[in-house]
């Protein structure tokens, strides 16, 4: 699942018929989504996406582990916990 707060692209992603100014950037997302079979593309808002917000902010503070590699940080345990009942 790809979560973000730009509904006009993942609008355009879910339905490029109707954003034909898009079809280029869509077209560039699917290319990199070949292969993962159950792709779902969702629009959140940046309140429903706390923790990758907190991951970004870690890692402008210098925190360089790999979050995608190993999972969540455990210090984020209960925001995914929380999000994941949301969507």
């Amino acid at each position: 699942m790809f979560a973000r707060e730009f509904g006009d692209l993942f609008g355009a992603v879910n339905r490029p018929d109707a954003w034909p100014s898009l079809l280029f950037q869509v077209r560039e997302i699917e290319s990199e989504a070949i292969g993962m079979r159950e792709a779902r593309w969702v629009v959140v808002s940046r309140g429903q996406n706390r923790g990758a917000t907190f991951i970004a902010q870690s890692v402008n503070k210098g925190l360089m582990q790999s979050y995608v590699a190993r999972s969540h940080p455990e210090w984020l345990f209960e925001v995914f916990v929380n999000e994941s009942r949301g969507l």
